[in-house]
């Protein structure tokens, strides 16, 4: 087995996977005949070639764009950003595209890229060399994040990332480059992405880290030894998904955690790492969770923050609380069943041990039963007794077999009552005022004069853009001169939208833009809708570039087919999952029903989507009043999607169309000139 520096194993891992996979290619600034800021990839473009290693423009949004798009046609992209603090520009495109596509295409697309970048400081990096951004991605649903910390490591992770269908951000810490140098297994070496790993046994406290900070947490637990303390180290390798097993099997062995890493403490991973502790080893804990991190500043001076340049200086407390040999347990608060907005809260001891009636027709009856009493517990919201205090705790059933708390309810003992105040808002939106239904047909004359504005503006070879933005521009300035006195309300648009997809992304329910543009015999699926006085509506339709194929006509057909189905059977006193099953039988009919993806509609308002849902199992009643979007759509990969949504208010008779807008095919032909 060769010896290598962390360095040496990425240039490796990345080498490896090109030999063994031709669709594995490398981009990034000064990847190619520089070999990269810091020699990852040092040799790759001498023996790859241009085509395979390729040198980009100082753009890192494009960087991680051009990666995404590579990946969506069958690519393999492994992306450098030269220093983790530039990757800011790309957030949107690794959150809003890279993250999103598997769950936008119900799983039948992924991106498989991978993005290095250098991370951390302690080099003389400076303000903008020097960043820990962990926590920014570690947050994000669909991106893996991956902090390895020793060589063996990287070359694993590397590789097994390489071969994930999924984006992953694989942090390197700049620090450790070069730091240490392990032997790496020979052959195919795969390091699982997920699994945490133990590097040092201890008994007295647990502590959690990843990238640089692992090794000086793996240096302070050898100064501690000599002090009679046992710390354990665990190496926490990737942050999403993150290996809560390991973690709380370790605390509850030790009985004490501390965290340590380098961002800043408040909004640091550090917190959910505590968090996941606090929630699930609570009782197992002799302390609290302490966390050992940089100051909340843009970047820290080199000296400034112990761990920088003192490995060893474990804060005191927790080397306090290290020493004590002796455990007790934590204490448990009684349980309250149900809280506040449906979560379960706990009714503590006061901490100094003040009687209260309240607590004693609590605690007693509850305290009785369980040797040892609880004391102890931490107060969270004063609810307006002497000594009586709220706390959250686990929801009935939690592991620790708890049955749940029997005696009185929260509201004898505040005389409150506890209200979701979520239920009366909703309740209060679903019928709509005449005065809110003249609003929302106002919207759709709107959405209806946009649309037809853009559909006249579609020509093969032009850009989506290029086409939707002049005719939603005119028409935002048309209502701006007709209505004197009017501007969108919520501040969430800009009053009216109008735009449209085309091609393979019509395939997924509100597919992206490419920008590819309009290009015969694509399907287009294109959307408009006002804001007045904060009421919206929806008008979507699909279109076709060019003759339809039969394939084509097919899919059109049966998608109307549906949403007819759906308008004919809502009428006042019909469930509203009852619109969904109609489509569906109806759809099984056609043939269609694995082509089904959406859901069939959904009420609106003042907000976009609300409650109730044209949703198999919800069994609200449609009445007068209520306006939902009706829009079944089938989806097939090869062909595209086909969906058109209208906006439909239920009568005192059945329903009525508010988007009055031609439905046909025949009106839904963009004819090529």
């Amino acid at each position: 087995m060769p010896e290598m520096r962390m360095i040496e194993a990425v240039r490796a891992a990345i080498s490896e996977e090109m030999e063994r996979d031709e669709r594995v290619l490398v981009l990034g600034e000064d990847v190619g005949k520089k070999g990269g800021v810091f020699g990852a990839t040092d040799g790759l473009y001498a023996r790859f070639g241009e085509a395979r290693v390729l040198d980009t423009p100082l753009a890192e949004s494009a960087i991680v764009g051009v990666a995404i798009g590579a990946a969506l046609n069958g690519l393999i992209p492994i992306a450098e950003i030269q220093f983790a603090d530039f990757i800011h520009t790309a957030f949107d495109q690794i959150v809003s595209e890279a993250a999103r596509t598997r769950y936008r295409s119900n799983g039948d697309w992924g991106v498989p890229i991978v993005i290095r970048t250098p991370f951390g400081g302690g080099v003389h990096g400076g303000l903008y060399h020097s960043q820990s951004i962990e926590a920014f991605y570690a947050h994000v649903p669909g991106v893996k994040v991956v902090v390895p910390s020793m060589p063996a490591d990287a070359h694993g992770l590397l590789k097994s990332a390489v071969r994930d269908p999924d984006p992953v951000l694989f942090l390197e810490h700049k620090k450790v480059y070069r730091l240490v140098a392990e032997e790496v297994p020979d052959g195919d070496h795969l390091v699982p992405i997920g699994p945490a790993v133990v590097r040092r046994e201890g008994e007295s406290l647990s502590c959690f880290a990843w990238g640089l900070m692992t090794h000086y947490c793996l240096e302070a637990a050898r100064q501690l030894e000599a002090e009679g303390l046992s710390m354990e180290v665990v190496d926490l390798r990737t942050l999403a998904p993150l290996d809560r097993e390991t973690i709380l099997a370790s605390v509850r062995k030790t009985g004490k955690a501390l965290i340590v890493h380098e961002d800043n403490l408040t909004g640091g991973f550090g917190a959910e790492v505590a968090a996941i502790i606090s929630e699930h080893a609570f009782e197992d804990l002799d302390g609290p969770v302490t966390r050992f991190a940089a100051p909340d500043v843009p970047a820290m001076p080199r000296g400034a923050h112990p761990a920088f340049d003192r490995p060893g200086r474990i804060p005191a407390a927790p080397r306090e609380r290290g020493r004590r040999h002796g455990r007790r347990r934590a204490r448990r608060a009684v349980r309250l069943l149900p809280g506040s907005g449906g979560v379960p809260h706990g009714l503590p001891p006061h901490p100094d041990g003040a009687p209260d009636r309240a607590r004693d027709r609590v605690e007693r009856p509850v305290l009785a039963r369980r040797a040892g009493g609880r004391e102890g517990a931490r107060r969270v919201v004063d609810v307006g007794r002497p000594g009586a205090h709220l706390l959250r705790v686990p929801r009935r059933g939690a592991p620790d077999g708890d049955g749940g708390y029997r005696g009185p309810r929260l509201s004898d003992l505040t005389g409150v009552e506890p209200v979701d105040s979520e239920l009366i808002i909703e309740a209060l939106r679903r019928v709509k005022s005449p005065a809110e239904l003249a609003c929302i047909q106002l919207s759709c004359d709107w959405a209806v004069r946009g649309h037809h504005r853009m559909q006249a503006a579609i020509k093969a070879g032009k850009t989506e853009m290029e086409i939707y933005t002049p005719a939603a521009n005119e028409t935002l300035f048309e209502m701006v001169r007709e209505m004197p006195g009017w501007r969108p309300r919520g501040g969430d648009d800009t009053g009216f939208t109008a735009m449209f997809v085309g091609g393979r992304s019509t395939a997924m329910p509100h597919g992206f833009v490419k920008g590819h543009g309009v290009q015969p015999g694509d399907v287009l699926v294109s959307g408009a809708g006002a804001n007045i006085d904060g009421y919206r509506s929806e008008l979507e339709r699909t279109m076709i570039v060019g003759e339809p194929t039969d394939d084509q006509r097919r899919a059109f057909a049966a998608m109307l087919a549906l949403q007819s189905k759906a308008i004919e059977v809502m009428a006042p006193g019909v469930p509203a999952g009852e619109v969904e099953l109609a489509t569906v039988r109806l759809a099984e009919e056609l043939g269609v029903e694995d082509n089904l993806r959406h859901h069939t509609g959904h009420s609106i308002g003042l907000e976009g989507h609300e409650a109730p849902f044209l949703d198999r199992g919800d069994d609200a009643i449609l009445e007068p009043g209520m306006v939902f979007t009706v829009e079944p759509g089938v989806y097939i990969k090869d062909i595209g999607g086909f969906r058109h949504s209208d906006t439909v208010v239920i009568t005192d008779q059945g329903c009525r169309v508010m988007t009055e807008y031609p439905r046909e095919l025949n009106d839904l032909i963009i004819a090529i000139d």
